[in-house]
């Protein structure tokens, strides 16, 4: 019993260790900085949701345009919110991974088209 709690604790501290590293230190950004990476994983949701939406219409048949219009609708909104928080931010990197959130979306609606 005890070498499980061991097994269990280490592999909590494993996961904790990992999403540190991985995702970094959130609490050390300003809010607008967090603001900008919630966006980034917003773009990233999109992306992805696009890809399943558009792999199942191949494959099935079916009709996906609600599918293309709920992405517009959520890259428009990625893109107004971007475009808003583009003048708050301080940071070079900060301003440097809105510039490449921008170029992101711009390559993804011309995607669409």
């Amino acid at each position: 019993m005890k070498k499980v709690i061991i097994i269990i604790v280490i592999v909590v501290i494993a996961f904790i260790a990992y999403n540190y590293i991985s995702k970094g230190n959130s609490s050390s950004l300003s809010p607008d900085e967090q603001k900008l990476e919630r966006l980034i994983d917003d773009m990233r949701r999109v992306r992805k949701d696009f890809r399943i939406a558009n792999s199942s219409g191949a494959l099935g048949g079916a009709d996906i345009t609600d599918d293309i219009d709920e992405a517009y609708s959520e890259i428009a909104r990625i893109e107004s919110s971007l475009k808003t928080l583009k003048r708050k931010l301080t940071t070079e990197s900060a301003k440097e991974k809105a510039g490449q959130l921008q170029n992101d979306v711009d390559a993804f609606k011309k995607s669409l088209k």
